[in-house]
Order: C-alpha cells, then structure tokens, then sequence
C-alpha cells in the first residue's frame, strides 16, 4: 500500500509499471477517509496547486499527496502484552512541473514511506521436513 495517486497497470511476466500523476496546474483537491476492522483508518489527501507564473522563468505548478493508515493486531502476545499483525504506515509524496520555455519541461518528484509493524501470527505445529525435531513440539 504505497501512496500513489493512480493504479498500477499490469504487464505480461509479473512487472508492474507504477504512472503517478503530474501537476495539472490547476487548483484541484481529492480526500479519501475509511474505517474497517480491527480499529483499522485509512486517511488520503491530494492537492494540486495552480500554475505560478515566474516571469522571465517560465511556469510552476506542484502536487503533494499523502496517506496514513493504521490498524491494530488481531492477536495478543503474551509475553510482552503487544498486539501481532499490527499495521502503522503513512507516505508522502511531492510533485514539482517547472515549465521555463514551452518545448521544455522539467519534472521533479520526492516521496518518503514510513512503516512500523508488527508481523503477523505464526506457529509452527508440524514439522513435515524432518529438519527441525524437537522445535516443532
């Protein structure tokens, strides 16, 4: 779940080909906010701004987004009373179109993703290999 604006397209072979969306160079807003299970919130948030004219150097415009999501675990670890399959993440990103002539035109985009999780539940009742003896009871 990473903060882009458009959805992956999907090729032949398993790659996936991620397109983010440029400045429109118009004021435009977008939000999103949902509630689920397991106390989970989701929060996204879009802006476009409107085109800058900078004399003598050309135009810009710029797009900021971002999401935060979190949810917390299903089960409880005993042994330090903490939550397993927890989820905290949240992402930004900043788009910049700098347009100095008009057959020229300059892209520049940041992003940063934060994520601090817990793993999920897992335990091992059978050991079908052989290799793990005594761990497996």
């Amino acid at each position: 779940m990473l903060p882009i604006d458009d959805a992956p397209s999907a090729v032949i072979a398993g790659a996936v080909n991620v397109i983010t969306r440029k400045p429109k160079g118009e004021f435009g807003l977008d939000a999103m906010a949902g509630y689920g299970n397991f106390n989970s919130r989701e929060f996204r948030l879009g802006v476009d701004t409107p085109t800058l004219e900078l004399g003598g150097l050309g135009e810009l415009s710029a797009r900021v987004t971002g999401r935060i999501y979190k949810r917390d675990g299903w089960v409880k670890n005993l042994s330090n009373d903490k939550d397993l399959d927890t989820r905290d993440r949240w992402g930004g990103r900043v788009a910049v179109r700098w347009k100095p002539a008009d057959a020229v035109t300059v892209d520049y985009a940041y992003d940063r993703i934060d994520i601090d999780e817990a793993p999920s539940y897992a335990q091992l009742t059978e050991d079908f290999s052989g290799f793990l003896g005594a761990f497996a009871n």
